[in-house]
């Protein structure tokens, strides 16, 4: 079709002698067929967009408490971003070193009406610099999307308050838990996740950046799961965030919730696979694979059961981490060696780790002092004990056991001092709290359209009562995003017709696929 602006004006002598331009007709596109079924792309990516809510924001995944994207809540290590960065994939993907453009719609908190109602609504090319813009950057024209969403939907960040921080209104633990699974078992949740992955597709179409417009593809990566389920180090661990109140507030990590919080994980990435496996037709990839490269790098892991859960190696964010502290790894100037993932089959599933965790080694020290130096000689596999007073504990068990009555007896000092007026002191965290709201509330520009308004009222009370350091918790780092990276890179190449070239026909597919080969490219036929 000749492009409107070469389109000639033909013009007529009108009444008055003058020269009158014929009435042009419009300029029709070719109508895109939303049912047609997918066809496998070929060319080159040259621009993709993000979606989701914050495990695609990736907010708090550089460590540090900014506002990319405003109350987007972006986050510079997320996984989008690393994807756009990796010249050398994309190298591999269209043949050449070149960074295609990304178009960051995800937001935190958002649900699927939100994906569908804002995050789908603005048409337009591609903007430069979206990625600091909040709502309505244009869609663009991408060749595939990126997306994770469902977890406000699955009410996730309720469980996580009821269960864990019980910090803002909790209702009952077990009563969270099953609300979540009837949803789960009554199909509403993976309705809803159908509906909105059809919606992401039929924009991708209309969007016309994928050629033929039937080659647009979906990609949807799971959740992972946030906690070592088998540790029976972690059943003591308490983040109640009124714990210093009083033992009445106290929801430890027992081993039987951790396993509670990982079913529904497991339950909801399951409801989002039938959805995306329901239509592959209309090329939505589901990407698995992401859960096992998290071993041992989760909450509550063997040897990293401190309090705080601040190790390195925790590819998830705790509420207590220094919120100025970026704990990356290679990401903030650690390792700069390419991230090597670890082999799920390859782990050490042995049970209790011979390298005893921050939380051991104090109590070590607080009971024996010097004699605790000497820890290879204080471990899982050593036993009997060869210090002095050591035959009172013949096992690893009864050992920690001793420890921990140790320290719950010193600590036990500071809760009898505080309990005394510990009805006073919550009640008054909690009314200070509903003032402030109330005062909020009325200063909120009434001007503003309900939607609107609801969000930045949501928004200046967030940011008050919920510190970053919690609103990042249960997110992963940018080291744990870097997996969705590479996995979704494996499924890319999977997944689009890849002509080889000079470039990419040498490239290892190991980095990928770990232990499993897919083919890179398809060799060109001579003709």
């Amino acid at each position: 079709m000749m492009p409107h602006h070469l389109v000639p004006t033909l013009t007529y002598t009108g009444p008055t002698g003058h020269l009158t331009p014929f009435a042009q007709p419009p300029i029709i596109e070719p109508v895109v067929n939303l049912s047609a079924p997918y066809v496998k792309p070929t060319g080159k990516v040259f621009e993709f967009v993000a979606l989701g809510d914050s495990i695609t924001a990736g907010c708090g995944a550089n460590g540090i408490p900014e506002r990319f994207g405003g109350t987007a809540e972006r986050g510079r290590h997320a996984y989008p971003m690393q994807m756009r960065e990796d010249v050398d994939m994309w190298e591999i993907i269209n043949g050449e070193r070149m960074k295609p453009n990304l178009t960051f719609l995800a937001y935190t908190e958002d649900r699927f009406r939100h994906v569908r109602d804002r995050q789908l609504q603005s048409d337009g090319p591609y903007m430069p610099d979206n990625w600091d813009q909040g709502r309505g950057a244009p869609f663009g024209n991408p060749q595939f999307a990126v997306m994770t969403i469902g977890g406000n939907d699955a009410d996730f960040t309720g469980v996580i308050n009821d269960c864990i921080y019980r910090m803002w209104f909790p209702s009952d633990c077990h009563e969270a838990l099953e609300r979540v699974r009837k949803d789960f078992d009554n199909g509403v949740l993976e309705s809803a996740i159908r509906s909105t992955m059809l919606a992401v597709v039929h924009k991708g179409r209309k969007a016309r950046g994928a050629d033929p417009p039937e080659s647009f593809q979906l990609y949807v990566p799971q959740y992972p799961s946030f906690v070592n389920a088998v540790n029976p180090q972690c059943d003591r661990i308490n983040w109640h965030f009124f714990r210093k109140l009083g033992p009445k507030h106290s929801a430890p990590l027992t081993r039987e919730l951790r396993r509670r919080l990982n079913v529904v994980v497991s339950e909801f990435n399951m409801a989002t696979k039938r959805a995306a496996d329901s239509l592959k037709d209309m090329g939505v990839i589901y990407v698995d694979g992401i859960d096992p490269f998290f071993d041992g790098h989760r909450y509550c892991e063997f040897g990293q059961t401190s309090h705080y859960m601040d190790h390195r190696d925790t590819w998830i964010w705790s509420e207590h981490v220094d919120p100025k502290s970026t704990s990356e790894g290679r990401l903030d100037g650690g390792d700069k060696s390419r991230w090597e993932p670890s082999r799920p089959d390859r782990r050490d599933t042995s049970g209790v780790q011979s390298r005893l965790g921050a939380e051991e080694s104090s109590l070590l020290e607080f009971v024996f002092g010097e004699q605790a130096s000497n820890q290879t000689l204080l471990n899982s596999g050593t036993p009997p004990w060869t210090w002095p007073g050591a035959e009172k504990y013949p096992t690893f068990s009864a050992l920690m056991s001793a420890l921990h009555s140790a320290m719950d007896a010193e600590l036990k000092k500071d809760v009898d001092t505080m309990e005394k007026d510990v009805d006073k002191k919550e009640n008054g965290i909690i009314n200070k709290i509903k003032e402030w709201f109330d005062m909020v509330k009325k200063k909120v520009d009434r001007k503003l359209d309900p939607t609107r308004a609801s969000e930045v009222l949501w928004k200046h009370f967030e940011e008050r009562t919920f510190p970053f350091r919690m609103l990042r918790s249960f997110h992963p780092k940018g080291m744990g995003y870097e997996v969705y990276k590479e996995r979704l890179f494996a499924a890319i190449i999977e997944n689009r017709n890849i002509p080889c070239s000079k470039n990419n026909i040498t490239v290892v597919t190991q980095r990928l696929t770990g232990d499993v080969e897919v083919p890179v490219c398809e060799p060109t036929v001579a003709t």
